[in-house]
């Protein structure tokens, strides 16, 4: 028996009844045991806060008032969350909002100048920024990459105006951008990206942008999403 007293060995048997045994003043029990906890509710899923809005208004499951708050967990997700209930303290999900995003942008790989091109105006909002970016993508053939002077800031590169004529431009650096990042019934948020061009073995240009600012963004996302359930529902309590 290990050194064990008949006693305990005979408590920590698995079919003995799990018993409570203080060992060097630490309180143990002879055998694992599992909560049994209260029912969860099966949760719910939609794509749109306008979904989640309603479920919440028509309060079809007679949720009672006071026992439930929103959770804005990320810019792409929301909880309705019920308050600590049970021996357990369980604390349920009733229903979950999730964000439809369009197929995202690869931030830090290159694009040809096609690709590129169809992916700014897929995946992101119209600005200024985006759509110089645009003309000066649209401009650049295989042919035009002659030079491209890079100062590690800015970068300059030769582009084509017209049937036969080309002039050195600086592309715009860092661009202010909006991409579908966060629900659709809220303002997409702005953030500053790394517009980079680049040359192939074969010539051909290559386009990229990089995030530059710290997802700082996300927090600007959650608190746009935490306004707009606060003037539709403002008689539940949300966190963000």
């Amino acid at each position: 028996m290990c050194g064990l007293s008949q006693e305990l060995y005979n408590a920590i048997r698995k079919d003995a009844v799990p018993l409570e045994v203080t060992v060097e003043d630490r309180p143990y029990t002879t055998q694992n045991i599992h909560p049994v906890k209260e029912p969860e509710p099966g949760m719910l899923e939609v794509q749109t806060l306008t979904g989640f809005i309603d479920f919440v208004k028509t309060n079809i499951d007679n949720l009672q008032k006071g026992k439930t708050f929103i959770h804005v967990v990320n810019h792409e997700g929301v909880l309705l969350r019920s308050a600590l209930h049970g021996p357990f303290l369980q604390r349920d999900v009733i229903i979950r909002a999730v964000a439809k995003v369009p197929i995202r942008f690869n931030f830090g790989s290159y694009y040809d100048s096609e690709s590129f091109n169809i992916a700014l105006q897929a995946n992101f909002l119209p600005t200024e920024d985006r759509d110089l970016m645009l003309r000066y993508v649209g401009n650049i053939q295989d042919s035009n990459v002659k030079t491209i002077n890079d100062d590690g800031i800015s970068q300059e590169i030769t582009t084509k105006t017209g049937i036969a004529t080309v002039e050195n431009v600086r592309l715009p650096n860092p661009v202010l951008l909006r991409p579908y990042r966060t629900f659709n019934e809220i303002e997409q948020p702005a953030s500053l990206f790394v517009f980079r061009a680049k040359r192939s073995s074969s010539d051909a240009p290559g386009f990229a942008l990089y995030e530059a600012d710290n997802k700082a963004w996300e927090s600007v996302a959650m608190q746009s999403v935490k306004a707009y359930l606060a003037e539709a529902l403002p008689d539940i309590h949300i966190i963000a």
